[in-house]
């Protein structure tokens, strides 16, 4: 029986760029499957790997550095050199020992992996993936590619002559992987006397399996897996093509191909129970408790055209809840020894960066069979709204497993280093991201450890230690995260489900990653509209929880606590409207509308009937009845008096906007709810051609004042108008400068074409920044500026046209 080649060619490899020829040392050849080439000093076939050194100079190896792994330091060379033109044989053996022979310790995939070799200064010198390499073949150079070799030769020059190629792909001749009824599908490979052999199970073909002779009948959805086998060729990879028949879909497809062994078997597949889990629950044991990886080819397909195909590996993923749900949640996981380290497809509309390194398909978890889609709605609603937290987004899909259908699955990015370094562009070896109290995901506690002191430690109501703390914690990420958490009742915050990051610079601030929100909005009695979250976890939580702590140690400071009380109140008016929001559960709710019939046809736990009429309505009572509730519970909590119904109006009413805290409700007239006790900030931003007169109130609160930003609290309900006036003059004015917790921003309006240079000076008059000039056209215009580092205080903002020069002031608490 021959063994397939299940990886890319080396052609790939090449034109992908994942391994330079540019240093003097390089790898020159491979042996992961070594059965009879060569024995070790100890009479082993071990795997082996051979160096040569290309250039004219001994090289010194000591201290150099090679791995298999993330981690380049795995093995360090003992003291050795290379020759000019000379070879050195290691053996990959996993002993780390010198004896005759150097042996590393790490062992080779026969399945394909990825080699780094450093220097001793830790600089990468090459990266080279190979591919699944048959037994006693070797993968090595030849002509500046790497290529296979019938007859290895460790230690000598590789023998260009004795090169075998792979046999070609077996394709499918169709077009088309969806039909209305039955079809036939017919392969064909361009290798003169190739034979294919095929599965339909979703197992690895090979010589034993199904000979291809003129068409495949299908009648029913399949997912077949080829192969071409020449005689003097190794294998061709193996080729998988799911063929839907007689399926309708409106959401997109994810078919999942693997040996079914591996998910099913009793024995050890990792969706099924298997025979050593506990009675009770969470029945650890259970195969699914395994975290095992699989390989597996994973297909996507959107309006039936295939736009992933790529081998990757694949394992049960989640906790207690969603893992003893009928259907499994699977993590997916891009490798580089499958020749493609990322899934590269801009799987989600929302996010700029395409390049996924981990994708996790939910059940829904504790949502499964209930509403099926709160964790999905709610991070995509917040994903796409103008909040400071990172969450996770997330889109609905069909997904296939061998072919066969196994309900609805929620693509979602995975909570990780991988996932912060797509979001920011930053490198995820310089993150420390970190889970609850005691676990590292990424890097280490000891930066968090030493903030977190101070914060606990150090009385925040005084201005100067309060600077200090906020230039730790992102403070508005903090608020937003406790605001959205506490606000939607999501109870299973605070004691779990808790990630924090920071990148590991100067300045870098901690940030709070929000996900896993299935008990939101009213899914068990413990989380429904009319329970004060917020007390309960102050109170279950305080002392003995590290994230409560922080955050009630910045309460004790007026600022934060009033604008946390505002963000509240901001997101309330907006986002967490009830009108806005249950707009957006029920285009939800319609997207999955029709899969969702087809999902309880296959975990028929409960009906689509109850669906529509019990469990949807739960979460529409629970959005349209909880600021009543959200915003009392606030009330008693910090001894406020009442809630007071602010509305905003401008004159005229194309004179301008006003923006109130953190947003600038659009259109006007509007109304918010807010909190006696608690100042609001106020901004008149005229529009082009305006300029700001004076504010009025209906309760007289504002009467005539006329500063275009002001602080005040409101005791009773008011109508609050701001007054503009129409006017000649051309030059550029500014509306409005902020500070968003990242950057400065500055709201300006230019009445003629012009050039622009800005600039941002500290109190001392100190030039922090300063533009180059830029033109802009007639208009409103918003511009940002980032600062490496800037701390509390107060700051100018300057706006030159040519010889003329505005300027606005503006505060940065954080």
């Amino acid at each position: 029986m021959t063994k397939p080649l299940i990886n890319i060619l080396f052609f790939l490899l090449i034109s992908s760029g994942f391994y330079s020829l540019s240093g003097q040392v390089v790898i020159n050849e491979v042996s992961s499957d070594n059965e009879t080439i060569i024995l070790d000093e100890f009479g082993d076939s071990a795997d082996w790997i051979e160096l040569y050194n290309d250039g004219d100079n001994e090289v010194n190896l000591n201290g150099w550095y090679l791995s298999d792994s993330d981690d380049i330091l795995k093995w360090s060379f003992p003291e050795v050199s290379i020759a000019p033109k000379g070879y050195l044989l290691l053996f990959a053996s996993g002993n780390d020992l010198v004896e005759q022979n150097i042996h590393t310790n790490f062992k080779l995939s026969s399945d394909g992996e990825s080699l780094r070799l450093s220097n001793s200064d830790q600089e990468l010198i090459q990266r080279l993936i190979f591919p699944a390499i048959p037994e006693d073949v070797s993968y090595g150079l030849a002509g500046g590619a790497y290529v296979f070799f019938n007859t290895p030769t460790p230690d000598r020059p590789n023998e260009t002559n004795d090169i075998i190629n792979a046999s070609d792909l077996p394709r499918m001749v169709q077009g088309s992987f969806f039909y209305p009824s039955s079809t036939n599908i017919n392969l064909s490979c361009t290798t003169p006397d190739c034979d294919i052999y095929f599965t339909r199970d979703g197992s690895i073909p090979n010589d034993d399996s199904e000979l291809y002779i003129d068409e495949i009948i299908l009648d029913t959805t399949t997912s077949i897996r080829a192969i071409s086998i020449t005689p003097g060729y190794i294998d061709s990879p193996v080729e998988t093509y799911t063929i839907f028949i007689g399926e309708d879909h409106d959401l997109p497809i994810v078919s999942l191909n693997a040996e079914p062994d591996e998910y099913y078997s009793i024995e050890n597949g990792i969706l099924v129970d298997g025979l050593n889990g506990e009675d009770e629950f969470p029945y650890f044991g259970s195969n699914y408790w395994s975290n095992r990886e699989v390989e597996t080819n994973f297909e996507f397909f959107e309006n039936e055209e295939r736009v992933i195909n790529q081998t990757i590996d694949t394992r049960v993923h989640g906790g207690t809840t969603a893992r003893t749900k009928p259907q499994k949640p699977i993590r997916l996981l891009a490798k580089e020894k499958y020749g493609a380290p990322f899934i590269d497809y801009p799987i989600f509309d929302d996010r700029e960066n395409n390049s996924h390194k981990r994708l996790i398909l939910r059940n829904a978890s504790g949502d499964f069979n209930t509403c099926q889609l709160r964790d999905n709605f709610i991070s995509r609603y917040v994903a796409n709204s103008d909040i400071y937290l990172d969450e996770l987004t997330s889109r609905p899909a069909a997904i296939y497993i061998n072919g066969a259908y196994y309900g609805i699955t929620n693509i979602r990015e995975k909570s990780d280093e991988h996932y912060i370094a797509n979001l920011y562009g930053l490198n995820p070896d310089d993150l420390d991201v970190l889970e609850e109290d005691t676990i590292v995901v990424r890097g280490d506690f000891s930066i968090f450890d030493e903030m977190y002191e101070y914060v606990v430690t150090n009385d925040l109501t005084i201005p100067e230690n309060y600077e200090t703390a906020a230039s730790m914690f992102d403070i508005q990420n903090i608020a937003d995260y406790f605001v959205v958490q506490t606000g939607l009742n999501n109870n299973d915050f605070g004691g779990n489900n808790i990630k924090y990051w920071r990148e590991r610079k100067e300045g870098a601030k901690w940030r709070y990653i929000l996900f896993d929100l299935d008990l939101a909005l009213g899914l068990r009695i413990w989380s429904r509209f009319d329970v004060d979250l917020f007390l309960e976890k102050m109170e279950k939580y305080q002392g003995e929880n590290r994230h409560i702590n922080i955050f009630q140690a910045f309460l004790t400071n007026d600022t934060f606590r009033h604008y946390f009380l505002n963000r509240h109140g901001d997101l309330f008016n907006t986002v967490f409207q009830p009108d806005i929001f249950q707009e957006e559960l029920l285009a939800s709710e319609i997207e999955i509308d029709q899969e969702v019939q087809k999902h309880f046809e296959r975990w028929p736990t409960t009906t689509y009937q109850e669906w529509q009429e019990v469990n949807l309505p739960v979460m529409y009572e629970h959005i349209e009845r909880r600021p009543e509730f959200a915003y009392q519970y606030l009330i008693d909590f910090f001894g406020l008096n009442k809630t007071v119904d602010l509305g905003l109006s401008a004159n005229p009413q194309i004179g301008g906007n006003i923006r109130i805290n953190s947003i600038t409700p659009e259109p006007l007239p509007w109304q918010g709810t807010y909190f006696d006790g608690v100042p609001v900030t106020l901004t008149a931003q005229p529009a082009l051609g305006y300029r700001f007169s004076h504010w009025e109130s209906s309760g007289g609160t504002l009467q005539n004042t006329s500063s275009s930003t002001i602080e005040i609290n409101f005791e009773q309900a008011e109508n609050i108008t701001a007054h503009f006036i129409e006017t000649s003059n051309t030059e550029p004015y500014i509306e409005s400068v902020w500070w968003n917790g990242r950057n400065i921003n500055t709201r300006f309006g230019i009445l003629e074409s012009t050039e622009i240079e800005f600039s941002i000076y500290d109190v001392l008059g100190r030039e922090l920044l300063n533009t180059t000039s830029n033109t802009f056209d007639p208009g409103i215009h918003t511009q940002s500026f980032s600062l490496n580092s800037i701390g509390p205080g107060i700051y100018f903002l300057s706006m030159r046209n040519g010889s003329e020069e505005t300027a606005a002031s503006f505060f940065i608490n954080n």
